[in-house]
């Protein structure tokens, strides 16, 4: 069944009132007729059933008909800190760590970084990862849209980032992520909730000073085996062992 996040003006007593690009999608794209049913999501916890009662392009008025709690909303914080990159890798890692459960994606500027925005480039790219994001969580099912970031700079990332916290990093020879990942799983098995953070690096990887930098905060250079993956690559091995340890990939 077709998914759409909605704003919190959208839902007005038995109704909800679709706008903008979701109501282009139902009329234009989708062609759905009133009768029939979408569900729609509040970002705040809750799933509702919803039948089309009015179909334009640019409105499109549904009639409540059940609300249930939110489903494929993890229990645990997992940010990702993820370095720019060029082209079209960047919005993968957002679509595909979407799919896997982030609640929270920062993108970072690190001294290897080549990407540079302007401020007017930085508001255009903020809009379509937006939509990126948005659309990968319909996609999949997710209850809760993660939090996009604003771009900062690796030392302030690094301030920013509590809980606990691992940058993979090909020069670290001696701490597997593995191993440390079953700390996580004992306290993922005891506690409600854990804040957990992940640095991955540009396209030529973390500056030995900036490794130093995280580790001075707390933050913990580990490898993930011998071969040297690419950025996009160590996202997504990285995040499904720690989804794996959390339980959230079964």
């Amino acid at each position: 069944m077709h998914r759409f996040f909605l704003p919190a003006s959208a839902f007005q007593g038995e109704r909800v009132i679709i706008q903008s690009a979701p109501a282009r999608q139902i009329a234009r794209v989708l062609r759905l007729q009133p009768g029939e049913k979408v569900l729609v999501l509040d970002n705040q916890g809750s799933e509702y059933l919803v039948c089309l009662e009015q179909v334009a392009a640019d409105r499109v008025v549904a009639k409540i008909e059940e609300v249930h709690p939110a489903t494929g909303i993890s229990r645990h914080s997992v940010t990702l800190y993820q370095a720019l990159l060029k082209g079209e890798r960047f919005e993968w890692v957002l679509q595909k760590a979407t799919e896997l459960g982030v609640s929270a994606i920062v993108p970072v500027y690190s001294q290897r970084t080549i990407p540079r925005y302007s401020a007017p480039e930085q508001g255009r790219k903020m809009a379509r990862w937006g939509r990126i994001v948005q659309e990968a969580s319909e996609q999949c099912g997710r209850g809760r849209l993660p939090i996009l970031g604003e771009p900062i700079g690796f030392l302030e990332a690094c301030r920013l980032a509590k809980g606990f916290s691992y940058l993979p990093w090909e020069e670290e020879k001696e701490r597997s992520f593995t191993t440390c990942l079953q700390e996580v799983k004992v306290l993922a098995d005891t506690q409600p909730s854990l804040a957990i953070n992940l640095f991955i690096g540009p396209e030529g990887g973390f500056d030995p000073n900036e490794a130093a930098y995280g580790e001075r905060h707390g933050i913990v250079s580990v490898s993930l085996g011998e071969r040297i993956l690419r950025s996009e690559t160590a996202a997504m091995a990285a995040l499904t062992l720690l989804f794996f340890v959390l339980g959230e990939i079964k």
